[in-house]
């Protein structure tokens, strides 16, 4: 036990680098660190191939092996459920002064276990819109989730979320307690020096779903600006930009 307050991250992945929101999540988790607070990620190993326990640039991470598939939306029912109650168990141990919650996976245990202790409860959610992409016989399911993200996300102590359009759906429901932090590169990925292309046209590409202040922004005005080096002759280098993604609506 440790006289720094401390604070307990539920995570419903397994927490590996090659996850693409792990850099946000270590990124707040070193950030607490380093202003002396003792935090611990507590993961969903779902592949059950990681180690249990491991200490990441100051950040304990705890993770729970329970064999699931990702993506299976409700016909992991009952393995979400034995994470939850492995979170709910872990936090009365611990005791933690901050309870954060990431995305949905554990946002009602967390927020009744944080008052049941007396905890503060912080939500972060990364989605603009929970399995959005649901059709057929789960879209049936698509209600209920989004009643829980509203009501629950109200009793929350404090809410941070990706975008603007996170931040104007919230304050629709109510809530005066959102911050905007967006998902950013460290300065790990900065490039250095220069490269030479080989093929006669290069193609940049992204990845992922297509909404207000996602990011999107700031690629379209990165590739005006080589277009314009194209065009004035600084570049001979041909480009094109294809983006593979489902669009919202703003």
């Amino acid at each position: 036990m440790t006289d720094q307050p401390r604070v307990v991250m539920s995570f419903g992945m397994s927490f590996r680098p090659f996850q693409g929101r792990y850099m946000r999540v270590i990124n707040q988790a070193k950030s607490l660190v380093e202003a002396g607070f003792d935090v611990t990620i507590l993961a969903w190993d779902r592949e059950c191939d990681g180690p249990e326990q491991e200490t990441l640039d100051g950040v304990k991470i705890v993770r729970f092996q329970i064999k699931a598939p990702v993506g299976s939306g409700p016909k992991n029912i009952f393995k979400m459920l034995k994470f939850n109650w492995a979170v709910r168990k872990y936090l009365k141990q611990d005791k933690p002064d901050i309870v954060h919650c990431y995305n949905l996976d554990t946002i009602i245990t967390s927020l009744v276990t944080a008052r049941s202790l007396g905890a503060k409860a912080v939500l972060d959610l990364c989605e603009p819109n929970y399995y959005a992409m649901w059709e057929g016989k789960r879209s049936i399911f698509l209600d209920a989730i989004n009643f829980v993200e509203a009501q629950f996300s109200k009793r929350y102590d404090f809410l941070c979320v990706h975008n603007d359009y996170q931040v104007r759906k919230f304050e629709s429901h109510g809530l005066n307690n959102v911050l905007k932090a967006g998902s950013y590169p460290t300065l790990v990925f900065e490039a250095s020096g220069t490269r030479e292309f080989t093929k006669d046209t290069m193609v940049i590409g992204r990845v992922g779903s297509v909404y207000e202040d996602n990011g999107i922004e700031e690629l379209l005005a990165a590739y005006r600006i080589i277009l314009d080096k194209v065009e004035s002759g600084e570049i001979a280098q041909k480009f094109k930009l294809l983006l593979a993604g489902r669009v919202f609506e703003s």
